[in-house]
């Protein structure tokens, strides 16, 4: 029998952009009127769904912390309506509404794509200007994607590697936010992020939100659990922050992108937004 996580997650992957700001998913027709409840777990993998489906529209709504909180909660408020006896079709209303809000008022009044790759291991470590052969371990990609491709070629290097995102392969990684992760202290011979980590804060900086007090404050554990001698390496640059780390600490270089990557597009993209993407940043930790 048809669960109604079953034709959620249908709808859900079929979603356009503004379907999710809307929350269309959920507007009740026979389908969904009909289909079993299914058990609690399903509200947490419906919420799952949802925001895969929104990274693969707008990485920034998606990486949103209390964006994840809430359709989280608001999932849950569902399916502990219907077990409670509440009807089918008011409790789907109260859910549609209420992410409705959640989305619609983080994606805003016309919802716009913003969509995240997946790009091969050797091309990201060509445009962080690194080497597998003197990669220090243990190695940490931060944001390593679904399919984590550098983590699997580095560990096919082997390389002792670890993934970090909410879609991380479970056995190459953690499935975690990056803002709420423990990194540790003096753990990691080599961090990476490419497009990732500090792409998302320079977003929040730019917008001049709260959340990039959190990024602050996160850039600074991850500086942190640097072991001696080790590199946090990532495109793109954030030159404000990086201005502040304790010079006798920390030592700040670029790696600029081979030639062949130096396209007119790149550096176009460059002059327009102003991010630092002719090269790559290495921050090593000195002691």
């Amino acid at each position: 029998m048809t669960t109604l996580r079953d034709v959620l997650a249908d709808r859900i992957g079929r979603a356009s952009l503004q379907a999710l700001a809307g929350a269309d998913f959920l507007a009740a027709d026979p389908a969904l009127l009909s289909a079993l409840a299914g058990d609690a777990a399903d509200a947490d993998a419906c919420a799952a769904d949802v925001l895969r489906a929104l990274s693969g529209k707008n990485q920034f709504v998606a990486s949103d912390p209390a964006v994840a909180r809430a359709v989280r909660g608001a999932m849950r408020a569902l399916w502990e309506q219907l077990a409670a006896g509440e009807k089918r079709d008011r409790a789907l209303l109260g859910a549609r509404e209420a992410l409705a809000a959640i989305l619609g008022g983080a994606l805003g009044k016309s919802p716009r794509e913003v969509v995240s790759a997946e790009y091969s291991a050797e091309l990201q470590l060509a445009v962080l200007g690194l080497d597998v052969a003197t990669l220090a371990e243990p190695v940490l990609d931060i944001g390593c994607g679904e399919k984590a491709a550098l983590v699997r070629h580095l560990r096919d290097a082997g390389k002792q590697a670890f993934g970090l995102d909410p879609l991380a392969p479970p056995e190459l990684g953690d499935r975690g936010d990056w803002l709420a992760y423990d990194y540790g202290t003096a753990r990691w011979g080599t961090i990476v992020s490419h497009l990732g980590f500090s792409l998302h804060f320079m977003h929040q900086e730019m917008r001049r939100s709260e959340l990039a007090f959190e990024y602050a404050r996160t850039y600074m554990r991850i500086v942190r659990a640097l072991a001696p001698r080790g590199v946090f390496a990532y495109v793109p640059g954030l030159p404000f922050i990086e201005a502040l780390l304790p010079a006798g600490a920390f030592a700040v270089t670029r790696a600029p992108l081979p030639e062949s990557l130096r396209t007119e597009q790149v550096l176009a993209a460059q002059r327009d937004t102003g991010l630092v993407l002719e090269a790559a940043t290495h921050v090593q930790r000195l002691r």
